[in-house]
């Protein structure tokens, strides 16, 4: 019997230094609690979680209830959560010294706040630059969550994404798990059952892992957001969906750090520096595969496009 696809869910939840008690205040009614207990009433877990610094901050004035609401999911093993730089801030403009300090001081008060020691790492505005995995494994994360484009833009096939990855700086190795693009655009904005069928297409095709990791805010808090996940059913809909997977053995909800510790990978090395905000802004960097494509044309052959490195019609860079 084919085994389950393994799904991560993650969120990442983020208020700038200084915004106003009250967007934080709406924030929390509007998104942050209802997307958990939500969940929680639906028995959808393992959730993967990145709360930065400075929503901590207010949230421990503000709304102790749902820290200790997370830290009795983190206890009970529902629920992992992330490390990051604690003031959010993009690691790869830091000197390693900062680095290495922001994000102990997340995973000190991780532990501290919750008893969790947190191995894996959302990458603030997900901009990777190679020399970041010396300094991240430094730091003892395990592994960081990346978009594709990264590892497409290296010399990756879109369908060998769906696996745990490896790269390194100076002999010093951290995981990538790559975030899947397309289930960023499919939820929350389309039909539940679209990211059903998705699913059940990767596993059909022998994948055995699916990533998503994107801003919790567009479960209700961006504009328009909070009718559609909450007031037109959106959230209980997917939540049923996913639940069916789930029932029938098709999909299996795993937290970041089971995924790459259980998902088979294949050892391939990963090299790009970009953020991949789109095709324009991404350049290639020099992954293992892409060395050996242009080695390739050197010797006389022909170049073809990466498959899906062109997306929604826009003219590779």
């Amino acid at each position: 019997m084919k085994a389950p696809l393994r799904f991560v869910f993650g969120l990442h939840l983020h208020q700038p230094v200084g915004n106003f008690d009250h967007v934080m205040a709406d924030h929390v009614r509007d998104v942050y609690r209802p997307i958990i207990e939500r969940a929680t009433a639906a028995g959808f877990f393992p959730l993967t979680l990145h709360v930065s610094g400075p929503l901590l901050e207010w949230l421990e004035q503000h709304e102790v209830s749902w820290l200790d609401m997370i830290g009795r999911l983190a206890a009970d093993g529902k629920l992992e959560l992330l490390l990051a730089g604690f003031d959010e801030p993009i690691l790869a403009s830091l000197p390693k010294p900062d680095r290495l300090e922001q994000i102990g001081r997340m995973r000190d008060y991780l532990k501290r706040r919750f008893g969790v020691d947190a191995t894996g790492l959302w990458l603030t505005e997900r901009v990777w630059q190679p020399g970041l995995a010396e300094d991240l494994a430094d730091a003892g994360v395990e592994y960081a969550l990346v978009d594709d484009r990264h590892f497409l833009v290296s010399g990756f096939r879109s369908d060998e994404l769906h696996r745990p990855h490896l790269t390194e700086s100076n002999g010093r190795r951290v995981g990538l798990l790559a975030i899947d693009e397309r289930l960023r655009y499919l939820i929350p904005f389309r039909p539940p059952e679209e990211t059903a069928s998705y699913l059940r297409q990767l596993r059909s095709h022998g994948h055995g892992l699916a990533v998503l990791a994107d801003d919790g805010e567009k479960f209700g808090g961006w504009p328009g957001t909070k009718d559609w996940v909450y007031g037109s059913g959106w959230l209980d809909t997917f939540l049923q969906t996913m639940e069916r997977l789930i029932a029938a053995g098709e999909m299996k909800l795993t937290t970041g750090q089971e995924a790459f510790r259980q998902v088979p990978g294949d050892g391939e090395m990963v090299s790009s520096a970009c953020r991949p905000a789109g095709p324009h802004q991404a350049r290639r960097g020099a992954g293992t595969r892409a060395s050996r494509r242009l080695d390739s044309v050197r010797a006389g052959g022909t170049l073809a496009p990466f498959p899906g490195q062109v997306r929604r019609g826009e003219p590779d860079a």
